[in-house]
């Protein structure tokens, strides 16, 4: 396996990442004290004994304080404190978001994501439905792809506890392996245990926990019966379990063996490093061919279709939801344009979360945006060697947007 090299002998003050990953957790406690809700640690990779005694923080604008005054304590004249100004920065703009600040979207996408956002091109998004329709009606010949042939083609093959076990041990038997052989790490054991819930929350597959073993959970919850459609589980295990929960363990010992920065013992949501790590989550199927052919046909089309909703609810959606003088019903006409098979009674919720939860704002986002970039980029890593570098980089380093866009573009350019 690549030995992760730093760029220079010279690192952040170790104080600042410890206070950086000790305030992480305080914010963390603070919103469970307050019933927020929602995660803003995502995983976490250092021991328990880096935390503050006592929380610092009595109001949201106490975090809003401190990270102002913590960003411009950390040196930017080396890429290690750059890429912590960038992570406090983000979080610094998520937390005035949080206190009712309404910050345009295209500076608020900036600041966390890692770009300005643009609508997605007419022709992509038409190629893209177009792929997904074909594939459709070779699941379901006869049928036409809307509303009423998605509901059928959902209630016909509901998630049984038979396919989820059986998906599991696929993942582990198979795509599992497969991932490790390319990062070239095969000893490398995955520990984690896996839970059913019908929780309440927009979420269908997550990882969580850390940092010494994480948690796997499937929500089966009556409001996702929609989102579990025919190959689905075996592609949210693929985004969880082959990437999530690997990359949890290899950014785990790269930290510890001081390959990577302490500040990234914890990863947030939202997160500079969210478009990154959410990115090769939804697109490592393009980017390893071997893995796309291993999914059977229901598994590829829901590749096709999970980047098709990408593009639509987590980028135009969210830049819609969040622009002056765009109604509610003009957005629902654009998502029916693309996405004939979304049921009409649960748009509205698609919206409002998009449009008044500052948390998901971003965090879709950055789904629709890496996993754009690494679409795009999965054509030109025309060989093996350059896919598995690519690949073996974001397992290893968890990166801005931009990182990640530089090192890949220079792998795919490679001769």
């Amino acid at each position: 396996m690549a030995t992760i090299m730093a760029e220079t002998d010279t690192h952040v003050d170790p104080a600042l990442n410890e206070e950086f990953v000790r305030n992480i957790r305080s914010w963390q406690d603070f919103r469970d004290t307050r019933g927020l809700g929602g995660s803003l640690v995502d995983s976490q990779f250092v021991d328990l004994d880096i935390r503050n005694e006592r929380n610092p923080f009595n109001e949201q604008a106490d975090i809003s304080a401190w990270l102002r005054y913590f960003r411009a304590r950390v040196p930017q004249d080396i890429e290690e404190g750059r890429v912590l100004v960038a992570r406090a920065d983000g979080l610094w703009t998520y937390s005035r978001a949080g206190e009712g600040e309404r910050i345009p979207i295209g500076e608020y996408l900036s600041r966390i994501v890692g770009e300005v956002p643009d609508l997605i091109p007419s022709d992509v998004l038409i190629r893209q439905r177009n792929l997904v329709v074909d594939r459709f009606h070779d699941l379901m010949p006869g049928s036409r792809y809307n509303e009423n042939s998605w509901r059928q083609f959902v209630e016909d093959h509901p998630p049984s506890l038979k396919e989820i076990v059986g998906t599991l041990h696929f993942m582990r038997e198979e795509l599992i392996p497969m991932v490790l052989d390319v990062i070239g790490d095969t000893d490398l054991t995955l520990d984690f245990d896996t839970t059913i819930v019908t929780e309440d929350r927009p979420f269908i597959s997550r990882v969580i926990g850390g940092p010494d073993r994480f948690i796997h959970e499937i929500n089966l919850h009556e409001r996702n019966r929609f989102r579990y459609y025919p190959g689905i589980i075996i592609v949210t295990g693929v985004h969880e379990l082959a990437v999530h929960a690997l990359q949890n363990i290899v950014y785990r010992r790269n930290i510890r063996a001081g390959n990577l920065a302490s500040h990234w013992g914890v990863t947030t949501i939202p997160g500079v490093e969210n478009a990154p790590m959410e990115g090769l989550a939804q697109a490592i199927a393009f980017m390893l061919p071997q893995l796309y052919n291993r999914l059977g046909d229901h598994g590829r089309f829901a590749v096709e279709y999970n980047f098709l909703r990408d593009l639509i609810l987590n980028n135009d959606v969210v830049i819609l939801a969040n622009s002056e003088g765009i109604s509610d019903g003009w957005i629902y006409q654009h998502i029916k344009r693309d996405l004939l098979s979304e049921p009409n009674e649960v748009i509205p919720d698609l919206i409002s979360l998009r449009r008044d939860d500052p948390r998901y704002r971003a965090y879709y986002n950055s789904y629709a945006r890496g996993g754009l970039y690494l679409h795009e980029i999965s054509k030109r890593l025309d060989t093996d060697e350059k896919r598995a570098a690519a690949v073996t980089f974001l397992y290893n380093t968890p990166c801005t947007l931009a990182q990640m866009k530089t090192r890949l573009d220079q792998i795919a350019d490679t001769a």
